[in-house]
């Protein structure tokens, strides 16, 4: 019984390590896009 939980948790703990998930941001686009619609809204305001 002891072994058979073993093997659960050792199961569960493997499967979870295989969901995670690596992303990539392109730096220079969020930058871009951030100074666009600071510019945008300031000619709003004008």
């Amino acid at each position: 019984m002891k072994n058979l939980i073993l093997a659960v948790m050792a199961m569960v703990t493997l499967a979870s390590c295989q969901q995670q998930k690596i992303g990539y941001v392109d730096n220079g686009k969020v930058i871009n896009d951030i100074q666009e619609k600071k510019t945008s809204s300031l000619n709003m305001k004008l």
